[in-house]
């Protein structure tokens, strides 16, 4: 009798945390526009959110000598797009260096909850996900000091260029 009941609550407890993540991991690329999806097309890119039921988002990418950073929010479908010249940038370090050591971290579990979710992601040129922080602030592994300080200035940078102009201007400036 234990038996049927643990493996009944295995399965109920697995299919339950899929669809957890599966909300709060929408396919986000499929819902650009037509104008984000020229700007990513064949780019590497970031790929910024924070929120609840609705949410702010911002997005880098990368040109020659310039980053385009587009944002918006889910609530009334706003976007805007910005041309960012940025000298040593974090963002430099998120589109090109991130990807060589990422792969060397493991998240640390949170014990504090938040009502709101938080995600970085960073895209290839074939939209296919190279890394994911999902509600991580701290990660171990090889030179995570490091990684964490510089992963941790990339995601406020993110966040500051998500929120709306009017509360930007209270934020202290990451530029």
């Amino acid at each position: 009798m234990k038996f049927p009941l643990i493996f009944f609550l295995l399965i109920f407890s697995v299919t339950g945390s899929s669809s957890l993540l599966n909300n709060q991991r929408p396919d986000i690329i499929s819902n650009f526009g037509d104008s984000i999806t020229d700007i990513i097309e064949g780019k590497e890119f970031l790929y910024y959110t924070k929120g609840h039921h609705g949410h702010i988002w911002s997005l880098a990418v990368s040109e020659k000598s310039h980053f385009i950073i587009v944002s918006g929010n889910t609530r009334n479908n706003d976007c805007h797009i910005d041309t960012i010249s940025i000298k040593e940038s974090v963002l430099t370090w998120g589109l090109d260096t991130m990807v060589l050591s990422c792969h060397k971290m493991q998240p640390v579990a949170s014990s504090s909850y938040s009502p709101f979710y938080e995600r970085l992601a960073l895209f290839s040129s074939q939209k296919e996900i190279i890394f994911d922080c999902t509600n991580t602030n701290t990660y171990s592994g090889t030179d995570s000091i490091t990684f964490n300080k510089k992963l941790n200035k990339l995601k406020y940078l993110m966040y500051w260029f998500a929120t709306p102009i009017d509360i930007q201007k209270k934020l202290p400036s990451p530029l």
